[in-house]
């Protein structure tokens, strides 16, 4: 399976599922991407995030920010800046990150916080704008996007590519896919696509991913306890 943030809050969110994510088999991160504010560039009000907060702010529960489901990646990032700049946006959820794509470069959202990858073709096209990105550091794409660290709000946030294994795996098909994984991450090819789509962070292999998954896990569940998606 490869999966995403998903990973954690599904089971987070459905406990009748019986999954538990600590039974799976890992095999390897390949990455981590990230995510930015983005909104459409016929906006020439709007060039940073001080415009932002400031339309916004004016717009009340008008102001539409689209994204991919409920209570995903994309709605605790909505729930982040409402909470952070004091705003009352409203998040309406779409089946899937190109219909949230089209949807802003449409002029029929306000705003998205989305991956690069999903906003490249947009964004070369001039159609929509990057105002800052949730990462350490600016992304080489963007350089004039400051990261919400710069403008004061110390918050990062990934989300995870990687390769996940059934539980109850043998050791040897463990190691197959393990080995395998290492091979494509270190090939010409998927580097230049890490750096192509903006996707950053180290390989994550062995028993690593499990620590990795866990510690998410728990970010995660504070993070749906406080938008109040789960119970504490």
């Amino acid at each position: 399976m490869f999966t995403l943030n998903s990973f954690y809050t599904t089971p987070l969110r459905q406990p009748k599922l019986g999954v538990d994510i600590a039974t799976f088999t890992p095999f390897m991160r390949m990455a981590e991407d990230t995510f930015c504010l983005w909104v459409n560039s016929d906006r020439k009000d709007i060039n940073n995030v001080d415009d932002f907060v400031r339309e916004a702010k004016k717009a009340g529960k008008g102001w539409i920010m689209a994204g991919t489901g409920k209570n995903s990646e994309d709605n605790l990032l909505t729930d982040f800046l409402n909470s952070a700049y004091r705003l009352q946006m409203k998040y309406i959820p779409y089946k899937g990150g190109g219909k949230v794509a089209k949807e802003l470069a449409g002029n029929n959202a306000n705003s998205i916080v989305k991956n690069p990858s999903e906003q490249l073709g947009f964004f070369e096209a001039g159609k929509t704008k990057p105002l800052a990105c949730f990462t350490p550091e600016r992304i080489g794409l963007f350089k004039d996007a400051p990261t919400f660290k710069e403008l004061g709000k110390d918050f990062v946030y990934f989300m995870q590519r990687t390769v996940v294994g059934a539980p109850g795996m043998s050791a040897e098909a463990k190691k197959y896919y393990q080995e395998l994984f290492t091979k494509v991450f270190n090939s010409k090819e998927w580097q230049g696509y890490r750096k192509k789509k903006a996707l950053v962070g180290p390989a994550l292999s062995g028993d690593e991913p499990m620590s990795y998954w866990k510690n998410e896990r728990e970010i995660h569940r504070k993070m749906l306890i406080k938008m109040g998606a789960i119970k504490g």
